[in-house]
Parts: C-alpha cells; sequence; structure tokens
C-alpha cells in the first residue's frame, strides 16, 4: 500500500510486501478511530493466482511499524467499537 502524509509530500510506501510468504497485494486498509494503527487484508498467492480463501487481515502501528496478523481467512476488516 501506499500513502501520503496529510502535510502533504512524496508517495510513500505504507507496507512492504513479503515475498518469502508469497504475499502479493495488501489492500483494504481501515485506520483505526484513533489514528495509531491501520487494520488491512494480505493476499498471497498459491503456484500462480491469489488466494482469497486464505487471505488474513493484519494490523500496523503507525508509531512502530509493528506488524501483527489479527485473523486468518478473513477479509476486510473494519473497527466495530467497544459494545457492538
Amino acid at each position: 500500500m501506499k500513502s501520503i502524509r496529510q502535510a502533504g509530500g512524496e508517495v510513500e510506501a505504507f507496507t512492504e510486501l513479503d515475498p518469502a510468504a508469497n504475499e502479493i497485494s495488501h489492500r483494504l486498509p481501515d485506520f483505526l478511530p484513533d489514528g495509531s494503527a491501520v487494520l488491512f487484508t494480505v493476499v498471497r498467492y498459491t503456484s500462480i493466482t491469489p488466494d482469497w480463501k486464505r487471505a488474513e487481515v493484519w494490523v500496523k502501528s503507525l508509531a512502530t511499524g509493528e506488524r501483527k496478523r489479527l485473523l486468518e481467512d478473513a477479509t476486510d476488516a473494519r473497527y466495530a467499537g467497544n459494545g457492538c
């Protein structure tokens, strides 16, 4: 995924694909309400085609840049808040 800072400037890579893990796409971002992190979908390939059935939802911290897998076999996560 690519991003542009709120103040403007050049387009920067927001996430980096991991070729060793067969990642071909990071998509469907959704920022948490406090702006501390973003949820996104990781799609991998098997053989030569994308495998959406095995997509995963990850979160990336904007403060540290750390990535963490949250869900397997899932796509397009959204933050619903407490009490939902």
